[in-house]
């Protein structure tokens, strides 16, 4: 066909593009971004507008800027995503889409620049170069990257001047949603954008899935746009502007990172191959792990919350993200591995960190707000630096032999069992310390369960981490508490006041988990009663907005981060609670000596309701020490000897191990009384409220110890510990008044005293640093476990309990007072797990056991074997000191002569005599679970229900039975006898079924049940959880959900305002 070349050539088409833009209550930058569409050089352009439900109809204003544009309103405001994805059914033949916040207004060829590079380099999806809305030198966004996890790691750097260097064309992860080009095809096929990631998410998922269909995503810097970014900014929610309010900022920061981990979570979920979520997952849950701790630290409690969230939202929704793996697979193309050539390497959170780059600005509003000043404090100090590598340096020489392998079994420290066995124990509603009992769990069952799940099972390791990380968590509380706006190093004192105290370092050669945790807490809650007493008194520092507030409201609103913080703590020892009191005493007495009765009172009553919310948190395990028996277990255990309470002296210098003799002992005492000296104004009134404190505690231990008030003695660790964060404050209050004070007086007493308050401090540090060359802080590895071991090789004659008699300290299981400074408790099979740390508070038909000891004891009998042998007793142990001596820790013989007494016994064999220990084994043992013949269930039958009765029983040797342990509350075997003895506390939860036939049951002994059988075959033993106790826990969950709710719309409120 000849063509005229005179002829002008007939040109086709360009391809229809729709520019989609959804909007919501515009601000005054939407009328700019309409503008600048209708600008336009390119001809083939149409704009449809999306109104998601703006409470004033932007119709009118569409109509004057681009009057060609197309408006459709929607009903209900169905968020972004949604809207947006109406375009799919609206739009008939177009080519392409083009997605636009209506904050972004594109340069005239932008749109003409997109389709060209589409059509040039065939890509799916294409966006331009984004610059700032005011600064059109700055770049917001040239394309954005994720690493493996779903972290976004932008291609700039925020605010970047255009220095031409992003102007190439390349091919990115994902483009910014502010203005993103689509094949009209592709966004069909995809299904549009994911509602459930929006905001700040759904961007990136639509390029990921974009790419896995096989399309390129590419950024088009020649394209430019002008972004306002209102969202991110806060301007659509009135947060953003000049007069705009740096919490709310903080705030809002807060909720665009957190809608970001949540989102990547699901995103994780939903584009990764099962083969490569396996890999992927894991490295996840680490890194996240570590986001979780960074954000409480910094306190970002939305970001948190969102990590937290964001796996529970993907749990919770799991057919959900099915179906979107279903849709994802159903157009996948590409296989990971090609997708993750364009994610970056390693992990891009972890990786801005170390370039100093993790929101930095973000950072140090967060901390100076949320008052987590230790990162900033770090950097920004060289004595900072220097103070908290010193610390960290001895911290680290002093536990360097306990970092690896498990944790010696001595004291409190017992090995835990597995995850499951955790929270079977914890829901059950079953003991099994003592012969057993109905009796609720502590949460700290629960609380390590879910510790020992983050870890993958690991309870170990999650015990080492929560122990060995008390002492750092104190330390951080000391710095905290201590810190001054008019003497900011002040904090840097209270740290290291706090950490040569000897108090955790005797706790941890002790194997003393409570005195730890009173360590670790009694900073924040000393802290917490402060700002109780100074919320309409005297302050250390005024607010910043002049206002008090309503005393009520605020103690108790205070009082809630103190029943979060008891609920927890005491869930491992209750004692803390007792603690609290005391410490809330001591403020008060030294508030009446400053005479301010008001700021006492305050303190008391935030104490007062954190004790009571704690109390409810623990229930209903809290509720079992409401008898006065119960009360005084539970706080302060079975009672020591009233030889080892602690002297008034011994007590002020906290001298519970080998640190704290004098002289050495006295120096911090010494430093501490300097702001008696020099103080005024408030450093002098919280100067004697310290004092206030440490006397009253230690007299407390004094009193208690001579036996004047008839409570038992308790450990002193845990009472000594308010006394401790007593004498750091007050040395910090003496170094603030030193700064601040002493300008005032005249060369002289003052000045000398302030030189041997600081000689002081620094002789008390000498024995914590020698200490800290053990590299264990004394705790030998050295066990009872190492002489014992014998013990737990004898299961296969049946399971059996372990006796314990002798002086509480010395049991490595918690248990019942028998006399004073003598206790008693058991263990299953061994030398007992972490559970039986936590006996029920009162003993109930565990007193069996005390009964029969105290016979022995008073010469009644000499066959206590006799009567040990119903409840399953084959071992008596007598441990005189904590630990063997190779331990090098002191003997703590009990308080009578029990290994005596135990040798006089006729069915008993001593097997082990020994400086360290007796041990005794009952020739007349039962197992738990044994077979009985009809003539010895006669026996049992006829002989009563006291265990006085057992004195003569005959079934001493009998088999065991049902000996496949299923569960701890399922035993199966063949039963082929008469009867079963089941040495148990007797209850109607504890089911035997033969064949399919329920068998009868009878107490026996008072201490076991027997079960009469008529037919022998397969049996089971099952225990059956009252429905009450399934409501209880309902109700325990209920108030913690309640509490940490109203704790966080607390933290929310009042972010920033709190000293």
């Amino acid at each position: 066909m000849d063509l005229d070349p005179s002829a002008e050539p007939e040109l086709a088409a360009p391809p229809a593009v729709v520019a989609v833009m959804v909007t919501h209550d515009p601000g005054e930058w939407f009328d700019s971004a309409l503008a600048a569409l209708g600008a336009q050089d390119y001809e083939n352009l149409s704009v449809l507008v999306i109104d998601a439900a703006s409470d004033v109809d932007p119709t009118s204003r569409v109509a004057a800027v681009a009057p060609e544009a197309f408006v459709r309103r929607l009903a209900t405001d169905p968020g972004w995503a949604r809207a947006a994805n109406e375009a799919l059914d609206m739009v008939q033949g177009a080519s392409y889409l083009l997605f636009c916040h209506d904050d972004a207004a594109l340069a005239p060829d932008a749109v003409r620049l997109l389709v060209e590079e589409s059509y040039r380099s065939n890509a799916g999806v294409i966006g331009p170069k984004l610059v700032d809305w005011d600064d059109h030198f700055r770049i917001t966004s040239a394309g954005l990257t994720i690493d493996k996890t779903g972290v976004v790691a932008p291609l700039v750097d925020s605010g970047e001047l255009d220095q031409e260097q992003h102007d190439a064309v390349r091919d990115v992860f994902a483009v910014d949603g502010a203005v993103m080009l689509v094949r009209a095809d592709l966004a069909i096929t995809l299904g549009g954008f994911e509602p459930k990631l929006w905001p700040h998410g759904e961007d990136i998922d639509f390029c990921w899935r974009a790419q896995i269909a096989g399309a390129r995503v590419l950024a088009a810097p020649a394209a430019r746009a002008s972004h306002r970014g209102a969202t991110v900014g806060g301007y659509r929610s009135g947060v953003g502007g000049d007069d705009r309010d740096k919490r709310d900022i903080s705030r809002h920061r807060d909720d665009v990172r957190a809608a970001e981990v949540r989102h990547r979570i699901r995103m994780v979920f939903t584009n990764y191959t099962p083969t490569h979520l396996v890999r992927i997952v894991p490295q996840l849950i680490i890194v996240q792990l570590g986001e979780l701790v960074y954000a409480l630290l910094a306190g970002r409690r939305r970001v948190a919350a969102s990590i937290v969230g964001g796996w529970y939202d993907v749990l919770r929704d799991i057919r959900g993200v099915r179906e979107s793996r279903k849709r994802v697979n159903a157009t996948r193309l590409f296989p990971d591995s090609e997708i993750r050539r364009l994610q970056t390497r390693g992990f891009a959170r972890i990786n801005r960190f170390i370039r100093g780059q993790l929101h930095g600005e973000d950072r140090a509003r967060a901390f100076a707000e949320s008052g987590a000043g230790l990162l900033k404090e770090i950097a920004g100090s060289r004595s900072a630096l220097i103070a908290w590598g010193a610390v960290a340096f001895v911290l680290l020489a002093g536990t360097r032999g306990l970092l690896s392998g498990d944790l010696p079994a001595v004291g409190q420290f017992a090995p835990p069992p597995a995850v499951g066995s955790l929270f079977r124990q914890f829901f059950s509603g079953w003991r099994f310390t003592g012969l057993g009992a109905e009796s609720p769990a502590p949460p700290a069952f629960a609380l390590l369960g879910i510790a020992g799940t983050i870890l993958f099972g690991a309870v170990g390791a999650a015990q080492k981490v929560l122990i060995l990380g008390l002492v750092p968590l104190g330390l951080f509380g000391a710095f905290r508490l201590a810190r001054s706006v008019e003497v900011p190093r002040a904090g840097l004192v209270g740290l290291a006041a706090y950490a040569v105290v000897p108090l955790p370092y005797a706790s941890l050669a002790r194997g003393r988990w409570d005195g730890l945790i009173a360590y670790a807490v009694a900073p924040w809650l000393l802290a917490r009663m402060r700002a109780g007493a100074e919320g309409m008194g005297e302050r250390a520092a005024e607010p910043a907005d002049g206002r008090h507030r309503a005393p009520f409201l605020f103690e108790w609103r205070s009082g809630l981060g103190v029943a979060l913080m008891l609920g927890v703590a005491a869930a491992f020892a209750p004692g803390v609670l007792a603690m609290t009191l005391l410490l809330a005493l001591g403020v008060l007495v030294g508030s009446l000596l400053v005479r301010a009765p008001g700021d006492g009172r305050r303190a008391l009553s935030v104490a007062g309701f954190g004790i009571g919310v704690a109390l409810l948190l623990l229930a209903p395990w809290s509720f079992t020490m409401l008898h006065p028996e119960g009360l005084s277990h539970a706080l302060f255990g079975p009672g020591l000897s009233p030889s080892r309470a602690l002297p008034f002296g011994a007590a002020l210098r906290l001298e519970t191990g080998r640190l704290g003799g004098a002289p050495f002992g006295w120096a911090l005492l010494v430093a501490a009384a300097l702001p008696l000296l020099i103080g005024r104004g408030w450093r002098l009134s919280w100067a004697i409220r310290c004092w206030a404190v440490i006397v009253v505690n230690a007299a407390f231990l004094t009193v208690v110890g001579r036996g004047w008030v008839g409570l038992p003695v308790p450990s002193a660790e845990l009472f000594l510990a308010p006394v401790a964060i007593a004498i750091a404050w007050s040395i910090a209050l003496g170094f603030i008044s030193f700064r601040i004070d002493l300008r005032e007086f005249r060369f002289g007493a003052p000045q000398v005293a302030a030189a041997i308050a600081s000689v002081a401090f620094f002789a008390a540090a000498i024995p914590v640093v020698a200490a800290a060359g053990n590299g264990r802080w004394g705790l030998e590895p050295a066990t009872l476990a190492t002489q014992l071991g014998y013990i737990e090789a004898n299961t296969k004659t049946g399971d059996f309990r372990v006796l314990w008699l002798g002086d509480p300290e010395t049991l490595p299981v918690d248990g019942w007072r028998v006399a004073p400074g003598l206790a008693y408790g058991t263990s299953r099979n061994g030398l007992g797990e972490l559970t039986e740390s936590w006996a029920p508070t009162r003993p109930g038909p565990s007193m069996a056991l005390g009964g029969a000891v105290r016979i022995a004891l008073n010469g009644r009998t000499t066959r206590l074997g006799h009567l040990l042998g119903p409840m399953g007793v084959r071992y008596v142990v007598v441990p005189k000191r904590v630990g063997p001596e190779a331990s090098g820790r002191p003997a703590l013989a009990p308080s009578r002569d029990v290994a005596g007494a135990m040798a006089e016994q006729a069915d008993f064999r001593q097997l082990d005599a020994t400086e360290d220990l007796a041990v005794f084994e009952n020739a007349s043992w039962v197992p738990i679970r044994a077979a009985l013949d009809a003539t010895h269930a006669r026996g049992v039958a006829s002989a009563g229900t006291a265990f006085v009765a057992a004195t003569d029983n005959v079934i001493g040797g009998a088999a065991p039975a049902l000996t496949t342990r299923n569960s701890d509350y399922n035993f199966a075997g063949s039963l082929r006898s008469d009867a079963l003895f089941f040495a148990e506390s007797p209850t109607s939860r504890w089911k035997l079924t033969v064949g399919n036939a329920s068998v009868s049951r009878r107490t026996a002994y008072g201490v076991g049940t027997l079960y009469t059988s008529t037919q022998s075959g397969p049996a089971t033993l099952n225990y059956h959880t009252s429905p009450i106790r399934w409501l209880s826990l309902l109700f325990e969950l209920a108030v913690w959900a309640l509490v940490i709710r109203a704790a966080w719309a607390w933290r929310r409120s009042t972010r920033g305002e709190l000293t």
